[in-house]
């Protein structure tokens, strides 16, 4: 069996024509890095307002959430209130009812019936 040749490394033929242009790696991991933290710096430059206008709305969500407790502890109050105003008000009607009875009455005499209810 034949083994076949290898295809030419075309980068390792520039490095030995032109030996200076071989750079090192760290020499392109430092360029690399110094070109990330510039894009960085220039990025959250540019989203500052907006990072900004998130936290606002991270607060506002904060504080919706904190209003709709308070407004759900409010109307479970008021609920409870209603409850207890319609027990008044039945307990209200049930002993004012002989009274209004009494003062009927009293027309019906006054208008010259008998006063009494059939």
């Amino acid at each position: 069996m034949t083994d076949k040749p290898k295809p030419p490394d075309f980068a390792a033929m520039m490095q030995a024509m032109v030996p200076g242009l071989a750079w090192q790696p760290s020499t392109m991991d430092r360029a690399s890095r110094a070109q990330a933290a510039a894009a960085a710096d220039a990025l959250h430059k540019l989203n500052a307002p907006l990072e900004q206008l998130l936290a606002r709305h991270r607060e506002f969500q904060t504080t919706m959430a904190d209003a709709a407790e308070r407004l759900a502890a409010l109307a479970a109050q008021l609920d409870a209130m209603a409850t207890t105003y319609a027990q008044l008000n039945r307990t209200l009607e049930q002993t004012v009812a002989p009274y209004l009875s009494y003062v009927e009455q009293l027309e019906r005499y006054a208008a010259g019936g008998s006063g009494r209810t059939r």
